[in-house]
């Protein structure tokens, strides 16, 4: 995992997971602890938290195929898909 500043604002711009984790839903001093679990199965997830200031760009390259954050995006919808 990606070493952050605890004073990070970080927002992340994965697929939600309902009740746990929201698309666009930004954090304050890390990443919440009840995310390791997925993140430990799918690190996909940890590279889409992503500083507040990085967020239209992010957003842009969610949409467009073959970009990393498009690849990232869909390797969790894969996880979800094999964890039900």
């Amino acid at each position: 995992m990606k070493k952050r500043k605890k004073s990070e604002t970080l927002i992340y711009c994965g697929p939600s997971f309902p009740g746990e984790l929201q698309q666009f839903s930004i954090f304050r001093g890390g990443i919440p602890k009840h995310v390791n679990k997925h993140m430990e199965a799918c690190p996909s997830i940890e590279k889409l938290f992503v500083e507040t200031s990085k967020l239209a760009e992010t957003r842009t390259k969610l949409n467009i195929a073959g970009k990393k954050e498009n690849q990232l995006f869909n390797n969790i919808l894969q996880y979800q898909k094999e964890a039900k």
